[in-house]
């Protein structure tokens, strides 16, 4: 579980603890995946606007080192 060791020995028993206390609402198979019932939750709808993607602009090279830059 931890095989670069980034966790520390306390941490790891807390993450064992956590994924044993939550097993039954862990979907473990796609088959488990879903949505929530829509009669308990609303269709959430996010408004979003428009827009054109810009671009910025380089930045001038000074005349006095063009040459040099180039």
């Amino acid at each position: 579980m931890n095989p670069s060791g980034f966790l520390w020995p306390e941490e790891e028993k807390l993450i064992l603890f956590l994924i044993r206390a939550q097993e039954a609402a862990i979907a473990w198979d796609p088959s488990k995946c879903g949505n929530f019932r829509k009669d308990y939750f609303k269709l959430v709808v996010i408004p979003t606007v428009k827009h054109i993607p810009w671009v910025e602009q380089n930045i001038p090279i000074p005349p006095g080192i063009y040459d040099k830059a180039m």
